[in-house]
């Protein structure tokens, strides 16, 4: 299984964050992600799952992706209390997926 964590910088880089997960999926291959200050990526909708929390009001936050269809993932927490305080976590179950 690869595991990738990422700081994304989505404060400094908003513009170019579509290219930066089109990067990590495509030249990493990534089975999961462990994304930080990063932006929702729209743009992946129905390519695997996706689980996080933007916590800012840029939308940017803590995201846990699975790319491919190899890992399921699904949601641990509410991250509402971060909300109020201006951050945001994420935390969730990841289990490889049956084949």
């Amino acid at each position: 299984m690869r595991i990738v964590t990422w700081n994304m910088n989505a404060a400094f880089r908003g513009e170019g964050h579509p290219a930066g997960w089109d990067w990590l999926a495509e030249t990493l291959r990534p089975d999961l992600v462990l994304a930080q200050e990063a932006i929702k990526p729209d743009h992946l909708a129905g390519h695997g799952a996706l689980i996080g929390a933007a916590g800012s009001s840029y939308g940017w936050g803590a995201w846990i992706a699975a790319p491919s269809d190899s890992v399921d993932v699904e949601p641990g927490v509410d991250s509402t209390f971060w909300r109020l305080i201006g951050g945001a976590v994420c935390a969730g179950r990841a289990a490889v997926a049956a084949t």
